[in-house]
């Protein structure tokens, strides 16, 4: 198995970089690891949101019934697109380290690899585990829960690790959708400052190189105050970002910064995202960590919650002429933050079912 060291994409409800094991010590990006810091960080012009409620939508139950924040499965998934991956979460995925092993579970899809279900290996069970919940809407009562531990999370590192593609010899993919239910638990979640770390996908270098992912991340809804001492926001409600890193071009990043938040804590969301790959390469004129350029790449992203049209980035730089793979692997690690801060100083908590993936070569 592979602790993955490629070019990363982060969906981020929060920030970005990955690295062995969570721990981040590749440098900031405004205290979070893995890219320049972005003082100097080349972004997207296209950070619109576009008009998701945030608020639940008609399956809201304030009465706390089921808690969702909208109905369907897999509406957006594009015709023609091959499953990679889809767990259901009533089973853990299998713990494998250290050996390298790739295992098919009986009922998913795809092969899948779990790194450490216990934080860096602390050894505490409480920080992913099964549990019921009579309120998911898909694929219940199972759920898969994360806990990010008052006094545990040091900055740049996640209490889990876990992932999945169509096989261990991986196929390159052009463009690849993803779906899946959560539920932040409590009435507040507590986030780094600058980000939270929630996925990421291998694009760009290969699998044996240092990381270059997308990562998708979980931000604060700019209502809320930075705690100087930890670090840290409370949030009710959150927005969503994608970022670029380990592509030796300073770092990519987009946030859904207008209209509404788009998630609310306490309620079920189904997030869907499709993503399709630059087919323009940005050029790399220098050589070094910062000598590539994003200008020229004609990547896309599309972000849905709740069946919503919430966000959709454009020029995407998800590859370059130095680093040309295209999408090749999947794997959950919400890494709180980076570098800078204490960590969480209340418990939080996010519950997930229904995670699948799929593909266009």
């Amino acid at each position: 198995m592979r602790l993955r060291a490629t070019a990363t994409l982060l969906f981020v409800v929060g920030a970005l970089a990955c690295s062995e094991r969570g721990a981040d010590s590749s440098g900031g990006m405004d205290g979070v690891g893995g890219s320049p810091s972005t003082g100097g960080m080349q972004s997207s012009s296209n950070t619109t949101g576009m008009g998701a409620t945030g608020t639940g939508g008609a399956g809201a139950d304030p009465e706390g019934g089921a808690n969702v924040g909208g109905s369907g499965n897999h509406e957006n998934e594009p015709e023609g697109f091959q499953p990679l991956c889809h767990m259901s979460a009533d089973q853990f995925p299998a713990y494998d380290v250290p050996a390298e092993t790739w295992t098919e579970m009986p009922g998913w899809i795809g092969s899948w690899w779990n790194a450490y279900p216990y934080a860096d290996g602390i050894g505490d069970p409480n920080f992913l585990y099964l549990m019921d919940d009579p309120t998911t809407p898909v694929n219940g009562p199972k759920v898969l829960r994360t806990a990010w531990n008052a006094g545990y999370a040091v900055p740049g590192t996640a209490p889990a690790l876990f992932g999945c593609w169509d096989s261990p010899a991986p196929t390159q993919y052009s463009k690849v959708y993803l779906s899946w239910w959560q539920k932040l638990d409590g009435p507040t979640f507590q986030t780094h400052c600058v980000l939270t770390k929630w996925g990421f996908l291998g694009s760009g270098r290969s699998a044996d190189e240092p990381a270059s992912e997308i990562v998708f991340a979980m931000l604060a809804d700019g209502t809320t105050k930075c705690d100087a001492a930890s670090y840290t926001q409370l949030n009710t409600h959150l927005r969503m970002g994608l970022v670029t890193q380990g592509l030796d071009d300073n770092g990519w990043r987009a946030d859904a910064v207008e209209g509404p938040p788009q998630l609310t804590v306490g309620v079920w969301h189904h997030i869907e995202i499709l993503l399709e790959t630059n087919e323009a390469l940005p050029a790399c004129p220098e050589a070094g960590p910062i000598g590539c350029l994003h200008e020229g790449a004609d990547g896309k992203a599309t972000f849905w919650v709740d069946g919503q049209l919430v966000f959709a980035p454009t020029g995407i730089p998800f590859r370059n002429e130095r680093y040309q793979n295209k999408f090749f692997y999947w794997q959950w690690q919400p890494v709180f933050g980076g570098l800078g801060g204490t960590g969480p100083t209340q418990e939080n908590y996010a519950k997930f079912s229904d995670i699948y993936l799929s593909g266009l070569p």
